[in-house]
């Protein structure tokens, strides 16, 4: 009962999935807030909460209790697969470390992608450890649908694609079910991509490709089919299917260690600003380690799976082979430092290995009665005596288990004090945001529903947009403001830019924007008044919802400025605390007066301003840079705080950011109050 003790947040991804869903019952499609087709990430989820609606209806409360309760699925599904692979007491104490210590019971968002997704893997390699064992085609069949359901959940679940052919070499899977198995992947996935090239002309986890591309995928397949045809008549199949009997675990491993090269190679490779260095190592204390009170003991386990492989344990191979075909999810997870919760999928292994070192341990450990210890009490032993003790592994076997027994203790007690911590902060109701739906938002929609008439377009921000359109119920319509961003290292996150336009604006800038962000490699997203208004009058809105912009500067401070501007009028106003008063977020409604906007100062963070001096002092000079800068943004500079420059050196970026522009202007521009 301690996973139902949190208040769940519902942050923006999981509005974006409860709006999506609910796109999807109402007969819209699987459209965005837009009403444009979604091809970056498969239905799954989505079509999974929207069928929940049409049992529950679209109260929070309930949605959140239905899927938190799939997710007990999770220490259950752990328990079957690892019943049927290694035993039962190891499976036992691997559902009872993925309960009390897995991810799924600290973390308060709801409706979690990442929980949803490993219910679908447990089931999917229980379906396949099952398939194997009983020969059956329909097993075979029904796991590789289960597997393209994955796929359509999180793309990234591609990287357990050759777990079938694995399942072949070191269990004796035979090649009918196999085949069977890929067959019910395609069945499931075939209809997506042909779907997504239909309403994109992209490819699924490829992108928009030029037309040449499919013919060279056609040409390439033909003359597969050919090498095929001819290996086959040849007898080239015969001879390999013989060495492949013969040697079948070192061609698992050359697939999986081949395969996950391969894949951590292509999937780092989409990587924006690819690097390791203090902020990954922080991330990976901070997150990873901070999150998993086991982790100091995670490793052991590893180590304990390889030694059981080594020694021809063909169902611990299995294991291990399945965890690191996983490697390179997380390997991208931590280069990006994202969010925890995508490492979920790797923990349920890692506990799984863990469980069955400690189930080893003991029965180690219990071989020390059939040592002769009269060779002890007679006195200092001879040194071969003491080689032959030591040799026998039981003195270092009752060392292994006392410190794995303490082990488990401290990180019972760490997890302990985490969860009491989280119920009591939530009873305190210390953080309002930590609620289903923040109140600021639902005070923010309870106004739109009494001020704004129905089917008025309303052009929203990312930040809480999705939460808003989900409580709306269409009685509005709404759009989402996406900016130009250029492409590459340090750009605009995805979810607030146009995936049509990928171009880095020209530079110097045509028109003065109102607000600029400027990356470490000097490419410029701005946004001008014009943009703003352009945007506002293509899609017939005459209302605009100020949030915080995902990821970079804060979009509530473009509230006073497009209030200064005389271009829009404050209509409504609201804020969200997030953990102290000082930091609050703005939701703001503004209405077009369709005044000519003034000239105002441009708005940058601290780290823009800086990488702006340094691209200017480089692209004109030392001496010519004060001037270049002063012609590009005549008004000035408005110094805007950033959410994410938030380490150390924060302060000292910032004061450095100011000596730049009054060195430029001679002055430093002072915001209007953000309540103005």
């Amino acid at each position: 009962m301690l996973w139902f003790a949190h208040s769940w947040r519902v942050p923006p991804d999981a509005s974006w999935y409860l709006l999506h869903g609910l796109n999807i019952i109402s007969g819209k499609g699987y459209v965005d807030i837009q009403g444009d087709p979604q091809v970056v990430r498969g239905p799954v989820f989505p079509a999974f909460l929207g069928f929940i609606m049409l049992l529950l209806g679209k109260n929070i409360d309930q949605l959140a209790w239905a899927v938190r309760l799939f997710a007990l699925l999770n220490p259950l599904l752990l328990y079957l697969l690892i019943k049927r692979l290694l035993g039962t007491r190891e499976a036992l104490v691997a559902a009872l470390f993925l309960a009390y210590f897995g991810y799924t019971s600290t973390l308060s968002q709801a409706f979690n992608i990442d929980a949803f997704l490993l219910t679908e893997y447990l089931l999917t390699a229980y379906l396949v450890l099952t398939a194997v064992d009983r020969r059956s085609s329909w097993l075979s069949l029904l796991s590789g649908f289960m597997l393209g359901l994955m796929i359509l959940t999180k793309e990234t679940s591609i990287v357990v694609l050759p777990t079938a052919v694995v399942a072949a070499l070191l269990l004796g899977w035979t090649l009918k079910d196999v085949l069977l198995h890929y067959l019910g992947v395609l069945v499931i996935c075939a209809p997506w991509w042909v779907w997504v090239w239909n309403v994109s002309q992209s490819v699924f986890l490829l992108g928009k490709v030029p037309v040449y591309f499919l013919y060279l995928v056609v040409a390439v397949s033909l003359i597969a089919v050919m090498v095929f045809y001819l290996a086959y008549r040849l007898g080239v199949f015969h001879k390999l299917a013989i060495y492949l009997q013969a040697n079948r675990e070192r061609c698992a491993w050359v697939l999986v260690i081949g395969w996950t090269l391969v894949a951590s190679l292509a999937m780092l490779s989409q990587v924006n600003d690819l690097r390791v260095d203090q902020s990954t190592a922080k991330y990976l204390v901070n997150q990873v380690m901070r999150g998993t009170p086991l982790w100091y003991v995670l490793p052991l386990g590893g180590l304990f799976a390889i030694w059981k492989s080594i020694k021809g344990s063909r169902n611990w191979a299995y294991l291990l082979a399945m965890g690191i075909l996983w490697v390179p999810v997380s390997l991208v997870a931590l280069v990006m430092e994202i969010s925890i919760r995508q490492w979920m999928i790797q923990q349920a292994l890692g506990y799984a290995s863990l469980a069955g070192l400690y189930i080893a341990a003991p029965e180690f450990f219990s071989r020390l009665k059939d040592w002769d210890w009269k060779i002890v009490l007679k006195g200092i032993p001879s040194r071969s005596q003491v080689i032959a003790f030591v040799s026998s592994h039981y003195l270092l076997n009752y060392a292994l288990t006392c410190v794995l027994i303490l082990f488990l203790i401290w990180g019972t007690g760490v997890q302990t004090r985490i969860l009491a911590n989280g119920i009591a902060s939530n009873t305190a109701n210390d953080n309002p945001v930590a609620t289903d739906i923040n109140p600021a938002v639902l005070d923010m929609k309870n106004w739109i529903d009494q001020n704004i008439p129905k089917g008025e377009t309303i052009l929203a921000t990312w930040q809480y947009s999705y939460q808003l359109a989900f409580q709306d119920d269409f009685k509005h319509k709404w759009k989402a403001f996406k900016m130009n961003c250029a492409s590459g290292p340090e750009s605009i996150s995805a979810s607030s830019c146009r995936l049509d336009i990928q171009v880095t604006p020209v530079w110097p800038p045509t028109q003065i924007p109102f607000w600029m962000h400027m990356d470490n490699a000097c490419r410029p997203t701005m946004v001008t008044f014009s943009d703003l208004i352009r945007e506002m009058k293509k899609d017939e809105a005459s209302y605009l919802l100020m949030t915080r912009q995902q990821d970079f500067t804060a979009t509530n401070s473009w509230t006073p400025a497009l209030v200064s501007s005389g271009a829009f009028e404050l209509m409504y106003q609201t804020f969200v605390r997030r953990g102290s008063p000082s930091n609050q977020i703005s939701l703001s409604m503004l209405r077009i007066t369709g005044r000519e906007p003034r000239n105002l100062p441009t708005q940058m963070s601290a780290e823009s301003v800086i990488n702006l001096a340094q691209c200017e002092r480089r692209r004109v000079g030392e001496d010519k840079y004060v001037q270049s800068i002063r012609s590009i943004l005549p008004y000035g500079i408005w110094l805007v705080s950033d959410p994410n420059d938030n380490t150390a050196y924060s302060a000292e970026r910032e004061r450095e950011a100011r000596e730049i522009i009054e060195s430029i202007y001679g002055y430093l521009p002072k915001m209007p109050s953000q309540n103005s």
